[in-house]
Order: structure tokens, then sequence, then C-alpha cells
């Protein structure tokens, strides 16, 4: 007798997937249903939790649902953080019934293996320190690990466990468009002229057309995409982090990728970060509370997504990061910028952005924090009146100097006594003057 109500909410996926010239399974869909189920109850005279399964051990557990399920590496359940393997299925009492037995024994989301970095080139897109139009050097750095399998797209292959490995460095029959496929260890990348000048005749910036998989590859240090004009993403795994410095990783790219589930977590500075490039999808996910520098992050790009989860409470340097930015005009009122020194040229030129930052903790801003808002950028009357009212109460440093660009504020009123309250507090403010 089977006792215990249907609460457990579980996922039940299915993968669809095709077997590669490795003999590894790559996923070309997945899908998903939730369904109900309970694994703690009594069958017989043994009471299972499936929460305490290690290894092999088995479980039975007891679901209401019919359609498009099975046994094979396809299907697999997942309960939170944990997954199971179908092992058999039996039809009981009521038509919509299952009782399944379940295994966890390192069952595997295939769409979450990283198998290859995958990327497209086209040869012919030479410049300056690259190869020859029939050429490609992969972009590898002094300071890498490697360890791996690289097949060129022509039906050949090398193995390379050094940065400087003469077979890096590739010769094409004839000239054009090639997909390149890496397997194995591949940590550290160097594709522009900046980082390093040891690899002259293979800096390949222009090569490098659209990301597919981002796979083993591991970011190390900044740039490490810069300047990659053609470079643009249509990758779904992560991109992997290995340093507090990812400044200028997709600087002056067409990088518009997806993001947001990508482990920032231990990155401290994002300066420049999308800075130049297409990007304008979401990142409101990502971990930053660690981050000191966002300077220049979002500067020059069409971005304008909600960021209102960001964790800013460590950030010291918000200088330039929407600066030139036209489009972003999103509420950032609630983030904590206690201790930010600087603001200098955020808002320049940012011409849509108005919102009220009156609640901004602005304790930490010193000395000169010119262009503020700049270039034609300012904040609307009633926002810009909010704001001076909001700073104007709090106990800010003396010497402040910033620009509030175009914005104009309500004469004689609160926000006039506000403004003069930070100029007597030895403030210097530039804006639009009195609506």
């Amino acid at each position: 007798m089977i006792l215990g109500k249907l609460d457990r909410k579980l996922k039940l996926f299915k993968q669809v997937f095709t077997t590669n010239e490795y003999g590894e399974r790559e996923v070309t869909n997945k899908t998903l249903v939730t369904i109900y189920g309970n694994f703690d109850f009594k069958s017989g005279n043994t009471t299972y939790d499936a929460d305490a399964l290690i290894n092999e051990e088995r479980i039975e557990c007891l679901i209401r649902y019919r359609t498009d399920i099975g046994t094979s590496p396809q299907y697999f359940i997942s309960n939170g953080t944990t997954n199971y393997s179908i092992k058999s299925i039996k039809e009981i009492g009521r038509k919509d019934a299952m009782l399944l037995t379940l295994e966890q024994n390192d069952v595997i989301d295939l769409t979450g293996i990283n198998t290859f970095f995958e990327y497209t080139i086209n040869t012919n897109n030479t410049g300056t320190g690259s190869s020859t139009a029939t050429q490609y050097g992969l972009p590898t750095r002094a300071s890498g690990t490697y360890d791996f399998t690289v097949d060129w797209g022509d039906g050949s292959t090398n193995t390379i466990t050094t940065y400087n490995d003469a077979n890096g460095l590739h010769t094409y029959g004839s000239a054009g468009t090639y997909t390149i496929k890496i397997k194995g260890v591949f940590s550290g990348i160097n594709t522009t002229i900046d980082t390093g000048a040891w690899n002259l005749g293979r800096i390949d910036t222009l090569k490098i057309l659209d990301i597919k998989s981002y796979g083993p590859l591991i970011i190390q240090d900044s740039l490490a995409f810069k300047d990659c004009t053609n470079l643009t993403s249509s990758a779904t795994d992560n991109l992997q982090f290995n340093t507090t410095d990812a400044s200028g990783t997709f600087q002056d790219t067409n990088f518009n990728g997806e993001v947001n589930n990508w482990d920032v977590s231990n990155i401290t500075n994002f300066s420049d970060f999308f800075h130049g490039s297409q990007f304008n999808q979401d990142c409101n996910n990502w971990n930053i509370s660690k981050a000191t520098s966002l300077s220049s992050m979002f500067e020059s790009t069409p971005f304008n997504k909600s960021l209102s989860n960001w964790d800013t409470s460590s950030v010291t340097n918000l200088g330039s990061m929407f600066a030139i930015n036209t489009a972003f005009n999103q509420d950032i009122s609630i983030w904590n910028i206690s201790n930010v020194t600087t603001v200098v040229g955020m808002f320049s030129g940012a011409t849509a952005f108005d919102n009220s930052l009156a609640s901004w903790d602005v304790t930490g801003l010193t000395g000169s924090q010119i262009q503020f808002f700049f270039n034609g950028s300012g904040l609307s009357t009633a926002n810009y009146d909010d704001t001076l009212i909001g700073w104007a109460a709090q106990n800010v440093n003396s010497g402040v100097n910033i620009n509030f660009g175009t914005s104009q504020y309500t004469a004689g009123g609160e926000a006039a006594a506000a403004r003069a309250t930070l100029v007597t507090k030895g403030w210097t403010i530039t804006d639009g003057g009195t609506a």
C-alpha cells in the first residue's frame, strides 16, 4: 500500500541528442514539464527518502503523469539540484498514476556539458600583427595552460600543449570561412596585441566571427576579446572566469550574447567589460558583490536592461559607466553606492536616462565629479529636485565639484534650498539653472 500526498514539485526533462565523432552526446533540444510526486511514503515495511540516496541506491516515486516519459538517457527527473535517472516505470491504480524507480548515480544534464570551444573564422580578415589571408593563429597566451586537440575545420587536427606550439598557426589550402573546434584544457586567451607581442604574425583579432560554444575556455585575465570587431556569439553555455580582473573582455566587439547565468562572483574589475559593443541582454542575475569598478562598463553600447538586483555595495568607481549610452533609462535608485568615491562622467551623453537618484548614499563622493551628467544629458526637473533634496539631507564631504549637465531645478522651493545647502557644504554645482 502506498501512502502520502503528491506534494513534491519535480521537473521531468527530455533531452534530444546526437552522438559526435568522439562518441559523446551533444544535446540539440531540451524540454521540461513540472510534475508532482511523492518520495516519502511506505511501500511494504520500508520508508524511503530520496534526499538520502547515494551512489546506486534506488527509490520508488509515485507520480501522476503519463505523456512522454521513458527510461532512456533522454529522460531524467530533477528534484531541485539533484538529478535522478529513471530505471523503470510501472502504471498503477488510476490511469494517470505511475510508480517510477529512480537512481541517483551521476545523472547528466547533457546541455550542461562544455564539450568544445567552437567558433567560426574568416581568414580573409587580416590586420595589424595578423597571420596571412590563408592562415589562422590560435589565441593562446604565455600565462595560459593548454592541453587540447584542435579541429581546424578543413579535415586536419593538432594536439597543443604549450602556448607557443608551432602547430598553433595553421595554414589552409584556400582563404575563407572555417569552424574551429577545441576540446581539452584551454585556460587563457589572447586575441589582441594589447596583451603581448610574442605572437605577432598570429594576432587574428579580426578573423573571429561567431562563438558557437565556450566549452573549456577559461578567461584568466583582462582584454580577452578586446578589438575583435567582427565577434558575435550564439553560444548558450556559460563562459568561465578564473580572474578578478575581467576589464575589457568584450570591448569594441559586436558581442550581444547570452550572459545572465554566468558565474562572475569573483570578479572585482568590470571596467570596459562591454564598452563599445552591441550588448543589450539581461545580466540582472549576476552576482557582482565583490566588484569595485564598473567604470565604462556599458559605455557606447545600446544596453537598456534592468540592473535592480545588482549588489553594488563594494563598488568604488562608477565613472563613465553609461557614458554615450543613448538608450539606458532603468531605475537604479536602490543601488547601495555608499563606498563609491567617483561618478565622473557616469551619465555623460546618456541622453535617455531620467530617474531620481535621491536615495543614493553619496557620502563617499570626494573631489571633482565633473561631467557626471554632460554633453546634452540631464534629469527632468522633478527628478533633479528630488535628487538635490535627498542628497542635501546627507552628511556629504565638502569640496565636491559636480556637473548635472542640462538638469534644471525649481526656483524658490525645497529643491533650491537643498541646492543652496550643498553649496554651503562646500559643493560646486554646475547645472542648467532654474526651470
